[in-house]
């Protein structure tokens, strides 16, 4: 993450001394790389993006299988409790 941190940061800042350097003429190739850098960092974001808020939903529909249904905390392992939600139905859940 951190590395990911330092490349965007140079990308960034590469695109905005080419944009905001106005003693240097820009030529049609300069604008077309700082749109490709720009267009680039957006997409890098919404990769960013969409592989945590999947790995997010991944880790809350994996606790919600892992769930055993119970009647007492006889029922559970050594380390679990059971526990009745507001849904109504006893699970064994973890606890520390």
């Amino acid at each position: 993450m951190f590395f990911l941190a330092i490349k965007v940061h140079k990308y960034l800042d590469i695109s905005l001394q080419i944009y905001y350097n106005n003693s240097i003429k820009k030529s049609q190739s300069q604008l077309q790389s700082l749109k490709m850098r720009v267009l680039y960092f957006v997409f890098l974001l919404l990769v960013v993006f969409s592989v945590v808020s999947a790995s997010k939903s991944q880790r809350k529909l994996r606790s919600k299988t892992d769930a055993t249904p119970c009647n007492s905390n006889s029922d559970c392992k050594f380390n679990q409790r059971c526990i009745e939600p507001k849904s109504g139905v006893k699970f064994c859940v973890n606890f520390v």
